[in-house]
């Protein structure tokens, strides 16, 4: 999951790409977070998670290629479950 620094609104309702594993909103306070199907790395032992950067990027790739705005936007957080 990816959490944009604000931006002016520009989405109001939630977007899925089809054939991708994406889905993005922007939320009231003008963030943008964005989810879908990049998996981490998982450190069963230590019970927690490596994000792969190139799969964050493939994700900005197809939000960007649906909505050009975004390439002006920054990621302000990421996390992954377990």
């Amino acid at each position: 999951m990816l959490v944009t620094s604000r931006m002016k609104s520009f989405l109001k309702p939630v977007i899925s790409v089809h054939g991708h594993k994406l889905s993005f909103k922007q939320v009231e306070n003008g963030s943008v977070i964005i989810v879908g199907g990049r998996l981490a790395e998982l450190n069963a032992v230590f019970e927690k998670t490596n994000i792969k950067v190139p799969e964050i990027i493939k994700s900005c790739k197809t939000v960007i290629q649906h909505f050009p705005i975004m390439e002006k936007s920054t990621i302000g957080r990421s996390w992954s479950g377990i």
